[in-house]
């Protein structure tokens, strides 16, 4: 952050350009040659946060001139809202775990900028994957020892979010059961297209949680 303010301590206090930081565009521009995308930096845009880059997707006109827009099920939910309220037509597809997987201001562009081109982002991106990798280790271990057969686990080999299926009980109430006991989780109903046939089902969230929590929860879940 220091380093930052003394490289772009003038420009904190000046409009940026519509389309970001250009200093940081010209990095993203370096950077993404790594992941095999190949563009110019006149074609990226920064954007304050995912909805905002959601709803330009979404109202942007498709070089096919189709206009409807494949959503896998469940989504995002906050991509449902947006294509809800500009009247954009949907068609869901089924995702389940053997399926499809699409796997702003001056300081924090220029945070970025500085960030990736020091050596600090492989290393911060490394350490926060098994920081999440061993959560997600002891969720998997817990589900697999103690939960019934009335609840289909999903859990990813890292990441912040683990799915589960319920069969026997509405996920709003077993949403609502968890909270008396201080337990938050939410129920993947707002993620599907209205009138979209689907499996009842909670998305459990690992970030904040200790291994004591996670050992609660699961214990607390298969008493349902």
């Amino acid at each position: 952050m220091d380093k930052t303010i003394s490289i772009y301590g003038k420009k904190l206090f000046e409009y940026s350009s519509p389309k970001g930081m250009i200093e940081l565009i010209n990095v993203l521009t370096k950077h993404l040659i790594n992941f095999q995308i190949f563009t110019k930096p006149e074609n990226i845009f920064i954007t304050n946060g995912s909805q905002q880059a959601l709803y330009i997707l979404g109202v942007m006109p498709f070089p096919s001139s189709k206009l409807k827009i494949l959503v896998e099920q469940p989504t995002y939910s906050v991509m449902l809202n947006i294509l809800e309220n500009a009247k954009i037509p949907v068609i869901g597809i089924k995702r389940t775990n053997d399926g499809i997987d699409l796997n702003t201001s001056i300081l924090t562009q220029g945070e970025l900028e500085v960030y990736l081109k020091s050596s600090m982002y492989k290393f911060h991106v490394r350490r926060t994957k098994e920081f999440y990798r061993n959560k997600m280790g002891i969720l998997r271990k817990l589900c697999n020892k103690n939960l019934n057969d009335k609840i289909t686990w999903y859990i990813p080999d890292t990441g912040l979010y683990a799915y589960m299926e319920v069969k026997e009980v509405s996920s709003h109430n077993l949403e609502n059961n968890l909270l008396n006991s201080k337990i938050l989780v939410s129920s993947t109903n707002n993620s599907y297209i209205e009138g979209f046939k689907h499996t009842e089902g909670i998305r459990l969230c690992v970030c904040n949680a200790s291994e004591e929590e996670i050992i609660r929860a699961v214990n607390v879940i298969n008493m349902q």
